[in-house]
């Protein structure tokens, strides 16, 4: 599996640019590790990942129109199974 340096280093090389030792050693590999993190997260985000999906459980109550889920975030998405 290929690390986060890793797809850095080679999108370096392909750009014909000196590889480094950490993604932030340098604002160009800082800016390429951005790209790749945003890159990653819409194709996260366009499809239905299976392997992505984590159970969680809420407890309701009548009347109440909101709640609060721990572990969530602002990407969470809700099933109904």
């Amino acid at each position: 599996m290929a690390t986060w340096l890793s797809i850095v280093n080679r999108l370096q090389k392909r750009l014909r640019e000196t590889q480094t030792a950490a993604v932030t050693t340098t604002t160009y590999s800082t800016l390429l590790g951005e790209l790749v993190n945003l890159a990653k997260r819409e194709v996260e985000d366009h499809w239905d990942w299976h392997v992505l999906r984590t159970d969680l459980t809420a407890t309701t109550s009548s009347g109440t129109a909101t709640a609060n889920v721990a572990s969530s975030n602002e990407r969470c998405r809700f099933y109904d199974p």
